[in-house]
């Protein structure tokens, strides 16, 4: 894995304690997340969909270009 990407995905840690603490001290608070929190959610669904391990470099406007 390139260092870089794996920086990145370490660093979205601390926001995804907090949004953890916060969903699970008051589940309500989710259906109406702040942008920050709705942001952070759809990084970690787009990271979680099953074409997101292709063997492909995405730059870092989220477009793919091909190795």
């Amino acid at each position: 894995m390139d260092l870089s990407v794996a920086a990145r995905i370490v660093a979205l840690r601390p926001a995804l304690e907090s949004l953890i603490v916060k969903a699970t001290s008051d589940p309500e608070s989710l259906t109406e997340a702040d942008p920050l929190d709705s942001e952070l959610i759809d990084v970690v669904q787009s990271l979680s969909r099953s074409t997101a391990a292709r063997h492909s470099k995405l730059t870092d406007d989220g477009t793919e270009s091909s190795q």
